[in-house]
């Protein structure tokens, strides 16, 4: 069982948990929070008149965990919420989680530890990991030069943005909070973690500064902040708020610069941001600029100016002085910036390197003027073997099929990136087009989801075949505008064919295109059937995730390996790339060879432990007993249980308590010869709809 299942009567700390419509996240969330390495604590779930899933998860965990209590009430916003949680925790302390993060597993012993036994401390705030647009994660670091804030000096840190003003990544004492008032602060809808440290800051908590990450921030490309919207407008209601606060508490003319610099921030943050339209920012810079004339005689935001960039200065200073050229200004900015991440992005330099190449490369395909030709476009040429292991299947069910009747062309991405033009002035009428398979359709790999856009749009009088994919979104709706373009995109071409490798995804795009145009199809990699050596297996090789669809903490991670260890087992850290390197590319010359060399890796070993969805396939490949977790997408978990379930070496778990029954399990599985046997069926249907699909007129 996790830690922590007993209900704590005098818990020292409240965790409050917030949570609306967060069904992809919640379970990640309280994972964290049940594996915490400090056990005096309670957990509060707050849900926010949740439309989705998120409260009956809510309760599946609580029925599982005493630790946890559910808390429902209609939609109100994160201060009512946080009100609530407050109102129904017992503890000393109180933490705030935001349901869509997650913490480290020594959030609570690090804040707590913070506290040096000394009870007059307010607050303890940590570092955090935030996660920034591109899915990566970056540390915040606090930026006062000393450990100890006292007196007025974390009001003045907070209003001058010297330290974050999340409420995350902090421990308050729960007294502290009340006698501030925190149930009567007004519930803001935005900027509200800004108003509440402001005004707790009125009453000069001493506060503890700790040198550690303890929480990670996801980046939420729909919150208030990020869409663009007027809701943005709704700020300057939180920051008139903590004015008259200030002004209530006879503090205002003392803090006037730096009440003056929230409005410059405000103002600064998203006129800069082109993602925010034109009238929003004209609004914006209406309501400020009475507060902002006599800017630069003010420090605060002389220094924000100097840190924003030339760019940022230029459109400031446009949107400032001519705010009737923000629309023209916006329009060539978002042509210009588009153009050159396409044309200028690392992806195409690295084609460009390899111009000869790709020169010789076409040189070397043989068009047969008599027939059309297969483009199988996409492909990978760099160093992750499970998309060779892709395009390999791929190529050989191709030519199998079709090399009687079609020449077989294929494209890697690195290729069609560089040489687009030249591509498209070389398909024909009744040429077919293919689109490699893998799991970046959506907006989870941006560069990728672009390619197989302009694909369609060049090729909209070829059929189109879309070799078996996951589907991903951030988020499923209009406030998406990445999910709006892939939408008008797959529903531009109407001779198109998609195949999905897990339900989800075929349901999702079933509802998208339509579902004459979808097919559920396992992955690729599984219709590989490669013989290998009989190997003495012996030692564990832990291949697991460090990019954005990583979702196992280093707890547990850090658990696994305790385990594996007092178990007796060798343990060894791998990957699914080429020799270990990142950027060690494999050409197409030597991709059988790589993939036979890295199946033989596999092999050796008795036990495979990963997240990654081809660490699960290659183990399979290579016949060694493997136990996988899931990643941010879903795709192990929906590839595994529409078709690998039945395979007894192979096992998907979703936290460590079931890690620790498939091990039991797994231990003394002996080592298989895999066959694609038990997809023959698949195949077939595969085939036959292929052939249908090319042959129709």
């Amino acid at each position: 069982m996790k830690r922590g299942i007993m209900l704590i009567k005098n818990p020292k700390v409240s965790i409050v948990v917030i949570g609306y419509n967060i069904e992809k996240y919640i379970s990640n969330c309280l994972d964290s929070l049940l594996e915490q390495n400090y056990e005096n604590y309670e957990i509060i779930f707050v849900n926010d008149g949740s439309k989705d899933s998120t409260l009956s998860i809510a309760k599946e965990y609580a029925q599982r965990h005493d630790l946890i209590r559910v808390v429902d009430k209609v939609n109100g916003g994160i201060v009512s919420a946080r009100k609530e949680g407050l109102k129904n925790s017992s503890g000393e302390y109180v933490c705030f989680v935001d349901g869509d993060d997650w913490a480290t597993e020594n959030m609570l012993s690090a804040l707590v530890e913070g506290l040096d036994d000394d009870e007059t401390f307010d607050i303890v705030q940590s570092n955090f990991y935030e996660q920034s647009q591109n899915g990566d994660f970056h540390i915040r670091e606090q930026r006062p030069n000393k450990e100890i804030l006292e007196a007025d000096e974390f009001v003045l840190a907070i209003l001058g943005d010297s330290l974050a003003h999340f409420m995350f990544a902090k421990l308050y004492k729960r007294q502290f909070l009340l006698e501030c008032g925190y149930f009567d602060f007004f519930e803001v809808t935005i900027a509200e973690d800004l108003m509440a440290n402001s005004l707790v800051g009125l009453h000069n908590p001493r506060v503890r500064l700790i040198d550690c990450c303890t929480y990670y921030y996801r980046y939420n490309s729909s919150s208030c902040s990020r869409d663009g919207s007027d809701k943005l407008l709704e700020q300057t209601k939180t920051i008139n708020y903590i004015i008259d606060k200030f002004k209530k508490a006879g503090q205002y003319n003392k803090y006037k610069i730096l009440l003056d610099f929230l409005w410059f921030s405000y103002s600064i943050t998203y006129v800069t941001n082109m993602e925010v339209h034109p009238f929003v920012k004209r609004n914006i810079l209406k309501v400020t600029k009475p507060y902002i004339r006599h800017w630069k005689s003010n420090s605060y935001c002389l220094n924000l100016w100097n840190q924003i960039g030339k760019m940022g200065r230029m459109t400031f200073d446009i949107f400032l002085r001519v705010p009737m050229l923000s629309n023209v200004y916006t329009f060539l900015y978002k042509r210009v910036r588009s153009y050159k991440k396409w044309e200028n992005s690392y992806y195409v330099n690295r084609a460009l390197e390899n111009k000869k190449y790709y020169d010789e490369y076409f040189a070397s395909i043989k068009f047969d003027n008599t027939r059309n030709t297969i483009f199988l476009i996409g492909t990978s040429s760099r160093s992750n073997v499970g998309d060779h292991a892709i395009a390999f299947s791929e190529m050989r069910l191709l030519k199998e099929l079709f090399s009687d009747t079609y020449s077989i062309a294929e494209i890697t991405e690195d290729c069609y990136t560089c040489e687009k033009d030249r591509i498209t002035s070389l398909v024909r009428k009744g040429d077919i087009i293919c689109i490699t398979g893998g799991g970046f359709l959506g907006d989870l790999w941006l560069y990728e989801e672009n390619i197989v856009r302009d694909i369609i749009a060049r090729f909209k009088d070829s059929k189109v075949i879309i070799f078996p994919q996951t589907l991903c979104f951030s988020e499923n709706s209009d406030n998406n505008i990445e999910y709006k373009k892939s939408i008008l995109s797959y529903r531009s071409h109407t001779n198109i064919r998609f195949f999905l490798r897990d339900l989800k995804s075929f349901d999702q795009m079933s509802k998208i295109v339509g579902a004459d145009k979808c097919r559920l199809f396992p992955d690729m990699a599984l219709l590989n059937t490669i013989p290998l050596s009989t190997k003495n297996k012996s030692g564990v090789l832990v291949c697991l995730r460090e990019d954005k669809e990583k979702i196992l903490s280093d707890y547990t991670r850090s658990k696994i390996e305790d385990l594996l260890i007092s178990k007796g087992f060798k343990i060894e850290y791998g990957s699914t790339l080429s020799e270990g390197k990142k950027d060690g590319d494999i050409s197409l010359e030597r991709r059988e060879e790589v993939l036979f060399t890295k199946l033989e890796e596999f092999r050796n070993y008795k036990l495979i432990v990963t997240d990654r969805l081809h660490g699960m396939i290659l183990s399979c490949l290579a016949g060694t007993p493997c136990i996988a977790f899931d990643n941010f997408s879903k795709k192990v978990s929906g590839v595994y249980n529409q078709w690998m379930s039945s395979l007894q070496y192979v096992e998907v778990v979703d936290s460590y308590d079931s890690f620790v029954v498939a091990i039991d399990r797994l231990i003394d599985c002996p080592s298989f010869d895999y066959s694609k046997d038990y997809l023959l069926s698949q195949e077939n249907l595969m085939i036959n709809d292929i052939r249908t699909f090319i042959r129709e007129e």
